[in-house]
């Protein structure tokens, strides 16, 4: 995939773009498995009911009219996210203790 200077590039190809699909119901998946009831509340209020809409072709691909914009955009973003480099560790300085 080519950088992008402007921020996030978008998927160049169709099977792009239901890798990132797929990327986001992982994360999905991951979230539910955890157990965190409020983590659990989130997901199913800001990714579930995207998810819920999401169609199937006969031949197993995924439905392109059934992808809302929010699920587009947090496809992509979650994408993007797993190239974008790990972050340096934070060196904490010894604070002064008043006392």
């Amino acid at each position: 995939m080519v950088k992008s200077k402007r921020g996030m590039p978008p998927p160049m190809t169709r099977r792009e773009f239901e890798r990132n699909v797929g990327l986001s119901m992982e994360d999905f998946s991951r979230k539910i498995d955890s157990g965190d009831h409020k983590l659990i509340a989130n997901v199913m209020w800001s990714t579930g009911k995207h998810l819920k809409k999401l169609r199937s072709l006969p031949n197993g691909r995924l439905e392109l009219g059934s992808i809302d914009e929010m699920l587009r955009l947090h496809a992509n973003s979650l994408n993007w996210m797993s190239m974008m480099p790990i972050p340096r560790q934070i060196k904490k300085y010894p604070t002064k203790d008043k006392g």
